[in-house]
C-alpha cells in the first residue's frame, strides 16, 4: 500500500513538473511572462510532492505514533489536481453526478487516486494537442468513474501495457478497484484516445484495501 501510494504521488507531480518545463523552454523567448509562470508552478508543483512524501515516509518512522499524520486525499482535492493537470498544459473538464461528499474515506481515496493516476497516463502518454475529460457518478451502492483523453499518440505502447497489466501505475488501479468489489479497464477509444473506466461498489469492501 504505501508502494502504490508513493508512486501516485512521484509519477504524477514528476510528470506535471516535466510538462511545465518543457512549456517554460518553449515559450522562454516568445512569452517570458508565461514562462516564469511555468517555472513558479514547477516550484510549488515540487515543494507539494516533497511534502506529500515526507508525510508517507513519516508512517515508517518509528517515532511515526508521536506525529500527527495528515489525512489522505478526498474527493474535495479533485479541482486541485484539475487546475494542475490544466497549468501542465491539458485542457481538462468534469461532469459531477451525486454528492461525492457522502462516500466513505477509502472510496473517496480510491477515486481521487485513479483519476490522479490516469491524467498522469495522459499527461505522459498522449500526443499534444489533446483535451481529457472526467464524468464522475456518485450513489450509495455504485460509484462510476470515467477518464478519456483525445490523445493519439503511443497507442500501441498504450495498448500493451493495458493488456499486460504489468504498469504498476494500471496495476495499482486495479487492485484499488478489487478492494471495494469493483473493476477498472483500460484501453484505446474506438476513436482515438485512452479511457479509463472505474467501477465501485461501496458496499463490498474487502480484506485487499
Amino acid at each position: 500500500r504505501i508502494a502504490r501510494e508513493m508512486h501516485d504521488i512521484v509519477a504524477h507531480n514528476l510528470s506535471v513538473i516535466i510538462s511545465l518545463a518543457d512549456g517554460a523552454g518553449y515559450t522562454m523567448a516568445s512569452s517570458p511572462e508565461r514562462a516564469s509562470d511555468a517555472i513558479e508552478r514547477v516550484s510549488v508543483t515540487g515543494r507539494q510532492a516533497l511534502l506529500e512524501m515526507r508525510r508517507l515516509l513519516g508512517v515508517l518512522r518509528e517515532d511515526a505514533t508521536e506525529q500527527p499524520l495528515a489525512p489522505q486525499p478526498d474527493l474535495d482535492r479533485l479541482d486541485d489536481l484539475l487546475s494542475q493537470v490544466h497549468a501542465a498544459g491539458i485542457a481538462v473538464t468534469m461532469d459531477l453526478d451525486g454528492d461525492p461528499h457522502e462516500l466513505p474515506e477509502g472510496i473517496q481515496l480510491t477515486v481521487f487516486r485513479v483519476a490522479q493516476e490516469a491524467l498522469t497516463n495522459t499527461l505522459k502518454h498522449a500526443a499534444r494537442p489533446t483535451s481529457a475529460h472526467l464524468t464522475l457518478r456518485c450513489a450509495p451502492r455504485s460509484v462510476d468513474l470515467e477518464v478519456t483523453d483525445t490523445g493519439q499518440g503511443a497507442r500501441l505502447i498504450r495498448r500493451g501495457a493495458s493488456l499486460a497489466g504489468s504498469g504498476r501505475g494500471l496495476s495499482g488501479m486495479r487492485e484499488r478497484a478489487a478492494a471495494y468489489g469493483g473493476r477498472l479497464d483500460a484501453g484505446p477509444r474506438p476513436d482515438g484516445g485512452w479511457r479509463v473506466h472505474l467501477q465501485l461498489r461501496p458496499d463490498a469492501e474487502t480484506l485487499l484495501r
